[in-house]
């Protein structure tokens, strides 16, 4: 058996909708705002723009000012944008557990549900459209029907 891409998108939309029943819906809203957010700043080349900054702009400016570093390599900002990503995502996961106490009705955690899926379709979006998308692929698990 082959995990086709639905399967992985299956995968991830309930393994949030889990982590958003755990976490409660004022939780699940703070991260799923940070998530956004990230997504959006790293669309609009912030993932360039923070590898530029560290290191092009910082070492010039803290070291000799007569020669500029070259630009960062491909895979340099690469690292960045994926490290900036997770930095992100775990800085609105950290608010979102300091601002709102632990979901204490039923309700709280069946509402967290939604945010959660919305956090996993929009993670499934950001990884189908980057490098990572092509290693999934390639990636197989193959596994035999049990006997009788």
């Amino acid at each position: 058996m082959q995990l086709t891409a639905q399967d992985y998108f299956f995968f991830l939309i309930i393994v949030t909708g889990v982590l958003g029943f755990m976490r409660g819906w004022r939780r699940e809203l703070v991260a799923l705002a940070f998530l956004l957010g990230a997504i959006l700043f790293l669309a609009i080349g912030g993932g360039t723009w923070v590898a530029d900054l560290l290191f092009v702009r910082i070492p010039f400016a803290f070291g000799n000012g007569s020669h500029i570093p070259p630009a960062p390599s491909n895979t340099t900002i690469t690292l960045t944008t994926l490290i900036t990503f997770i930095i992100i995502v775990a800085v609105g996961y950290i608010v979102g557990n300091r601002v709102f106490p632990k979901a204490a009705l039923p309700v709280d955690r069946l509402m967290g549900i939604i945010p959660g899926m919305i956090g996993g379709v929009a993670l499934y979006v950001l990884i189908a459209d980057t490098p990572i998308a092509t290693l999934i692929k390639n990636f197989q698990l193959n596994s035999q029907s049990p006997d009788q």
